[in-house]
């Protein structure tokens, strides 16, 4: 805090700006009235005050998220949709080779995800972001062309 121009300076941080605010006079509301806290308590004592709010007030805006996400597990090349049953936002993507699939700073709500594995959805399911959270759907049965092996064929009748 430096003095200028005849006022004191508290510098603001918020993400990535950092914004000088002039500070000359830092009222307080009182069930009696307002009083002025520097004539109270000197310029100090009004400048630490008014720092300390605003030091509150940054660290509540920045520990509050809008957004969670969306991951899961599928087949390597399923497509996979999410979209926003309330807003209508939709989004797309294609598992990677490891049949993971992201979708990160999503705005919260409820979603609906389908997975779809060639022409067949093999997926239907409804998730629900919450602040900060990662939501994930359930993971459908793997393809066959996963690694699994298909079901054996019956054994053909004996023959007489």
């Amino acid at each position: 805090m430096k003095p200028r121009s005849g006022g004191f300076f508290v510098s603001v941080t918020m993400t990535s700006a950092t914004v000088p605010v002039p500070v000359r006079r830092v009222n307080v509301r009182f069930p009696q009235g307002e009083k002025d806290m520097t004539k109270a308590f000197g310029k100090k004592a009004g400048l630490f005050a008014s720092a300390v709010a605003l030091l509150l007030v940054a660290f509540t805006a920045s520990a509050q998220r809008a957004d969670g996400n969306i991951n899961g597990d599928a087949s390597p090349g399923d497509k996979v949709y999410v979209a926003n049953t309330g807003t209508g936002l939709k989004r797309e993507t294609v598992a990677d080779e490891d049949g993971k699939y992201r979708f990160r700073s999503l705005p919260l709500g409820t979603y609906q995800v389908k997975i779809v594995r060639g022409e067949e959805n093999v997926l239907n399911a409804t998730v629900t972001l919450r602040p900060g959270s990662t939501a994930r759907p359930p993971t459908p049965e793997p393809s066959a062309a996963a690694g699994t092996d298909p079901a054996p064929s019956p054994a053909p009748p004996a023959g007489n």
